[in-house]
């Protein structure tokens, strides 16, 4: 992994980390505490974990690679539908699978 990315990761994740306005989706905002200055607070193991892993996977992954792999030249235009939809349930799979992982973090 490169450093750059391990640097923003390692500061995404810190007490006190402001994230961008509309970043955090619905099930990561129900799972995170913010202050009265929209920094997030009570970070622990596994709420770092969850800001990671929705980020590698869910932005990263499913979103751009997975859901768009023409557009990021991960395959050329020419691949059977079928690719294209097989790509799309492995995407939808991950998705429940990284979901399902950190639905026990209730705040």
């Amino acid at each position: 992994i490169p450093e750059v990315l391990l640097v923003f990761l390692y500061k995404m994740i810190q007490e006190r980390a402001y994230l961008p306005d509309d970043y955090l989706n619905e099930f990561e905002t129900r799972r995170l505490f913010k202050d009265q200055y929209e920094s997030l607070v009570y970070m622990n193991g596994d709420r770092a974990k969850m800001l990671v892993a929705f980020f590698l996977v869910t932005r990263i992954l499913i979103t751009r690679i997975l859901l768009n792999p023409s557009e990021y030249k991960i395959i050329n235009d020419s691949v059977p539908d079928r690719v294209l939809k097989n790509l799309k349930i492995i995407g939808s799979i991950l998705q429940i699978l990284i979901t399902e992982r950190f639905t026990m973090l209730r705040p």
